[in-house]
């Protein structure tokens, strides 16, 4: 109720101030079930708490799609380099708390699926291991790099680094 009450006075506020591009984007974006509840920072965070605590992939996946959609493409440069560290942060947590949970599953399944990181960019290289390229180059002794080089050095980086192996 409350949520009708509050979505007619913003559609109001964009009617009297002549907003019309920002009332369809807002009518298009409220319309969605997807992003439904993504105008209320505390309903953001539960959400992303939830798909972390019990390691949903998808779900942060349509989170993040949600938010990318509904802010990431109007913030300026610098705003839009913490929200993509922001959104790397949580697939981090993700990951480490299906580590310390032992599902292995979860984590293959991440490296090897996931198509919106570059794991080769520094804030990747950062947490995964110590200069990727060198050492991939130096063990497996060509230059190509592929997913699974990668995968198998920051997993065993990550276990060695926080689980005291």
């Amino acid at each position: 109720m409350a949520d009708a009450v509050l979505r007619d006075l913003f559609r109001r506020f964009l009617i009297t101030h002549n907003y019309s591009q920002t009332l369809r984007a807002f009518d298009t974006e409220a319309a969605d079930d997807k992003i439904r509840d993504l105008f209320q920072p505390s309903k953001i965070v539960r959400e992303i708490q939830k798909a972390i605590t019990v390691l949903d992939v998808y779900a942060l996946d349509r989170i993040w799609s949600g938010l990318e959609t509904c802010f990431g493409c109007r913030l300026d440069k610098a705003q839009q380099k913490h929200f993509e560290l922001f959104k790397i942060h949580t697939y981090r947590t993700l990951i480490c708390e299906a580590v310390k949970l032992k599902r292995t599953d979860v984590v293959t399944s991440f490296f090897s699926e996931q198509k919106s990181f570059d794991l080769t960019s520094e804030d990747w290289r950062v947490w995964l291991g110590k200069p990727i390229e060198i050492v991939l180059v130096r063990v497996s002794g060509h230059d190509n790099v592929d997913r699974s080089d990668l995968f198998d050095l920051g997993h065993f980086n990550f276990l060695v680094n926080y689980s005291g192996l």
